[in-house]
């Protein structure tokens, strides 16, 4: 008779061990995200800087929209045409932005950045008949509390003394 009574112990032992285990490797497996509710909308707002001596010089902001999981674009500027061998072409020259936000636990989003800016180089030169094209890209995921900005680049320019920083603050819309 107590032979059987450590048989049934250690059989509820040996469940119970069991039981934590899983408990364990539930508790390690990492938190699934939220589904994408497109009844969700957040603002963006984006903020160029240009940095000299510390002090800031210029700013820009362009601001979109978007719903949760979804995507939004932005572009803005010129085409220069450039000769051709066959004829003219075009380059895009100016603002090219597109963001995706997805949601998290907690008041912050995963937010995906694609920024492009470029411009034709302020003095009327050339380099092998063509104008120089000045440009900054910078493409990550990045996680963004909610209402704070958020520094995602920032960096010397090659040719100046000035420094470049791209902000965001991303807002949920009510």
């Amino acid at each position: 008779m107590r032979a059987r009574k450590v048989v049934v112990v250690m059989l509820w032992m040996a469940i119970a061990v069991a039981g934590a285990g899983t408990m364990v490797a539930k508790a390690q497996e990492p938190a699934k995200a939220k589904p994408d509710d497109p009844n969700v909308a957040y603002k963006l707002d984006y903020v160029i800087a240009e940095i000299e001596n510390g002090k800031r010089v210029n700013t820009r902001t362009y601001t979109l929209l978007t719903d949760e999981g979804g995507s939004s674009s932005m572009r803005m500027g010129m085409r220069v045409p450039l000769q051709g061998e066959k004829g003219p072409i075009y380059m895009d020259v100016g603002l090219r932005v597109d963001s995706r936000v997805r949601p998290r636990e907690g008041n912050s989003v995963w937010l995906s950045t694609r920024f492009e800016v470029s411009s034709l180089a302020e003095q009327p030169q050339t380099v092998n008949g063509a104008m120089p094209v000045r440009s900054v890209e910078y493409s990550n995921p990045a996680v963004v509390t909610l209402g704070k900005s958020t520094v995602l680049a920032a960096g010397d320019e090659l040719t100046s003394a000035k420094r470049f920083e791209l902000s965001v603050t991303v807002t949920k819309v009510q």
